[in-house]
């Protein structure tokens, strides 16, 4: 008579149990913040609080990692960028170990948790006097009150402005109020002008391009964004030619989401020397 299994046993041929299992596991492990070190890349060597598994990519140092290092390629030390849709900081943190001791990240982030983890992450690293945080949209305009702002849902924080015709694409949380404000306003307001201008913002890049028209006649800074649709790509292919860019594209197979870096076709004015071309 074959020995009984016991409900171990039982459990362990059941179909199933398996993907269960996983399941339980994930959701458990989703639920947790934890304080872990980059493993690679340009922000290795800094400490992040992550939701793990789900946000294993930035300690592992492999989310857009062709991406960062296009990006990578055109930060130059003692250079100031500006982190448009910063998230958590893991571009930040890449971008601050880029332009080194005499560089300096400020970076742009209206999300609530967002903006918290981030202001936690610059503690732990005692970067407090090299990276500053705004906790504010970038818009084509400053909007007295604020502006309506779709979170995201779950792990997914990555929302965004929702106006204008405009919804983020990643986005289908609560609608919150955030402060906003454009480039041209913030440099006007006495702030340093960037170098470097990364833009992260869900679907409503283009707003923010047309928030700096004298911020990229003045400075010419270059351009790196993440594109999410047919109709903002379009939009900024033309506003480029217009504020004479040229445009690199680094397109994946599904076509979107997809990345630029652009570049100024014209020499840049006496008033933008870069900090590493002074005398």
């Amino acid at each position: 008579m074959p020995k009984s299994l016991g409900w171990e046993g039982i459990l362990r041929r059941c179909p199933g149990i398996d993907f269960l299992k996983r399941l339980a596991k994930c959701y458990v492990l989703r639920s947790r913040l934890a304080w872990v070190c980059v493993q690679a890349g340009p922000a290795r060597g800094l400490w992040m609080r992550l939701y793990l598994p789900d946000e294993a990519r930035y300690w592992r140092g492999e989310h857009e990692s062709a991406e960062l290092a296009l990006l990578a390629n055109a930060i130059r030390p003692g250079g100031i960028v500006y982190d448009v849709g910063a998230h958590v900081g893991y571009f930040s943190f890449a971008a601050v170990q880029l332009t080194g001791p005499a560089g300096r990240v400020i970076a742009f982030e209206p999300e609530p948790e967002n903006a918290a983890r981030l202001r936690a992450n610059v503690l732990r690293n005692q970067l407090q006097a090299r990276v500053e945080l705004v906790e504010a949209a970038v818009w084509s305009t400053s909007v007295r009150g604020g502006i309506c702002f779709r979170r995201g849902t779950g792990m997914r924080t990555q929302g965004g402005v929702e106006a204008r015709g405009i919804h983020p694409v990643l986005a289908n949380g609560e609608a919150i109020r955030v402060d906003a404000l454009d480039l041209d306003s913030f440099i006007a307001a006495g702030n340093p002008p960037p170098h470097v201008i990364k833009i992260d913002v869900e679907g409503a890049e283009y707003e923010t391009l047309r928030g700096g028209a004298e911020v990229f006649a003045k400075y010419r800074p270059l351009i790196f964004a993440e594109i999410h649709t047919p109709l903002v790509a379009d939009q900024i292919a033309g506003w480029l030619a217009d504020h004479g860019y040229c445009a690199q594209w680094v397109i994946p197979p599904p076509g979107f989401p997809r990345h630029l870096l652009a570049t100024p076709a014209s020499p840049l004015p006496s008033t933008a020397v870069r900090p590493w071309e002074s005398s």
